[in-house]
């Protein structure tokens, strides 16, 4: 690992982001980014320098591995096509520096001239390197099918021809299968990307919450490092050439669709070469992978049999999903200690023709509940409104309701503006200690956040009583008023005790009547301690919709 240099961030890569970022958020927003950049890229070289597995934990694992009950042979699917020799060596020399041994490298090569590829491989002697030329190029998906029917494995895991695995990553998806209650059908890790030279730099950790049906619908959050089982993989197909350039994502939902347990390990194992030809190098270079990232999500809703449909989202890379509404069923809005316009300023907004505004919740005479606590006034992003399409006259109250009328569903929160237009809440997270913290607090209202998280739709564990939807037999059944935010903390952690979740539509805007006068850039503070579920805590002490990796007391901040 090197020190960083001014190259690692002065380079056509970076230059293409930022500029696309001023474009779309603005120069403030921007010049935080950049300082977020490089203060998260510093402290991450020390992170990952002290995470990383050490020679003594190396001859741990190996004599580990033969003490697990499961020892399931892995497939690694490689696709390669014109692949540089140096980055072909560092990838296959990752696999055979595995600490665990039960692997398979399947390498289907679609190259017109194999003899270098070929030689390579080949010239490594190792009996679990299997290498296979193509007669022809198959495109990526035919490729990775080629690779697919080369693999015997119990689990085939899926390697970019350019990438590298770190020396555990076959151990720790391993060691997951073995503690799991349910043997899982699918496995992810977390990952970062690097860029190659007299040394190597890491920078841009990813680190992931645990398996998000609705952020893996706003973007491809999974991509590396990915195991599947091999069964599963054949009966949906592998992977669809319609979809080419976002094959991954693609093969992920129709995989994701159907297994019963995905487990996320969160540890960064996977290192995702950016270079001039990689879509993490330049995505604009690729735009059809975003057309076909489109198409993969609305054939996933085809074949769930969902009502909705995917457009593309104003970040490259993320998408936004709209769920049609099942009937006209009654919304009754419930106000509280709202600004006195508030109910003028609805009744012009709204164009669902099926809601109440009244001050009391036992008046409620709707199937679906929105509670406004302290709100001045709710609207669609003024960036988002443009971007819904054919559904370009639906209002905030249809598109919470086609999300709360969801199978699976419980309650649906939006993301609240406190003063001077800065983030209050857009989901919040609990730690182990049972304070609940504000994760984008003092964020500028349209910016994305980590990982877009403050942007796109995904699952949230808590959400405030500012603004909160939920379908009245879930109220019901709780019997209370969502005055406080112990009241809808509980309601929160009620509904996923039953299998339910609470999504959050960031691209609406909650504005609060009034903020207290203190700094909403201070993320640290902590929104509330949260002390009447400990059960709950003590069975889940690690937010599932969080990261262990990250700090418990500064949101999104390395530990």
């Amino acid at each position: 690992m090197s020190a960083v240099r001014t190259s690692d961030y002065l380079n056509r890569t970076n230059l293409y982001h930022i500029t696309h970022f001023i474009r779309s958020y603005g120069l403030r927003s921007s010049v935080r980014k950049v300082k977020d950049y490089l203060l998260r890229n510093r402290l991450y070289a020390a992170w990952l320098a002290s995470n990383r597995i050490t020679d003594e934990e190396t001859q741990q694992q190996r004599t580990e591995e033969k003490q697990f009950p499961l020892r399931p042979l892995i497939s690694i699917l490689v696709p390669t096509y014109q692949t540089a020799p140096e980055y072909l060596r560092q990838m296959i020399e990752s696999v055979i520096g595995q600490t665990y041994t039960n692997w398979e490298l399947c390498i289907a090569d679609g190259s017109p001239d194999h003899d270098e590829i070929k030689t390579i491989a080949e010239g490594y002697r190792h009996p679990q390197i299997r290498y296979q030329a193509l007669e022809k190029n198959l495109g990526i998906s035919g490729n990775t099918n080629a690779a697919l029917e080369m693999a015997c494995g119990a689990y085939v895991a899926l390697l970019d021809h350019d990438d590298f695995l770190e020396k555990n990553a076959l151990f720790e998806l391993v060691r997951a299968i073995n503690h799991a209650s349910v043997e899982p059908d699918a496995l992810y890790t977390d990952e970062d990307m690097f860029r190659s030279g007299e040394t190597l730099f890491f920078h841009n950790p990813a680190f992931k919450p645990d398996f998000n049906a609705d952020y893996l619908r706003s973007c491809n959050y999974i991509t590396h490092f990915y195991a599947v089982k091999r069964e599963l993989a054949l009966k949906v197909g592998g992977f669809s050439s319609d979809c080419d350039g976002s094959q991954d994502y693609d093969f992920i939902l129709k995989t994701t669709e159907q297994a019963r347990q995905v487990l996320h390990i969160p540890k960064v194992l996977y290192h995702w070469r950016v270079h001039q030809n990689s879509v993490a190098g330049n995505p604009e270079d690729k735009m059809y992978a975003y057309e076909s990232a489109v198409k993969a999500l609305n054939h996933h809703y085809e074949r769930s049999a969902i009502p909705a449909h995917a457009e593309k989202d104003t970040q490259l890379g993320f998408y936004r999903t709209i769920y049609d509404i099942q009937g006209e069923p009654t919304v009754s809005i419930i106000l509280r200690n709202c600004a006195p316009e508030l109910r003028q300023i609805l009744q012009k907004q709204i164009s669902y023709p099926n809601y109440e505004i009244i001050d009391h919740a036992s008046e409620a005479k709707g199937s679906y509940l929105l509670f406004l606590n302290g709100i001045g006034s709710i609207s669609l992003s003024s960036a988002r409104t443009s971007l819904v399409g054919r559904d370009a006259g639906k209002d905030f109250i249809s598109l919470m309701l086609g999300n709360c009328q969801r199978t699976g569903v419980g309650a649906v929160g939006v993301k609240i503006i406190g003063r001077n237009s800065h983030v209050s809440e857009c989901g919040l997270y609990y730690t182990k200690e049972g304070t609940v913290y504000s994760p984008f607090r003092g964020l500028l209202s349209n910016e994305p956040g980590y990982y877009g998280l403050a942007e796109v739709q995904h699952f949230i564990s808590l959400t405030g009583p500012a603004c909160i939807m939920v379908p009245r037999e879930e109220l019901a059944a709780f019997r209370k008023n969502l005055a406080t935010p112990h009241d809808v903390y509980n309601l929160c952690l009620t509904l996923l005790e039953t299998g339910l979740h609470i999504t959050v539509l960031p691209y609406i805007h909650a504005s609060l009547k009034t903020t207290k006068k203190r700094q909403e850039r201070k993320n640290s503070i902590p929104v509330f301690q949260f002390k009447e579920r400990p059960e709950y805590i003590k069975k889940h002490p690690c937010d599932p919709c969080y990261t262990p990796n990250f700090s418990q007391k500064t949101p999104y901040g390395l530990q």
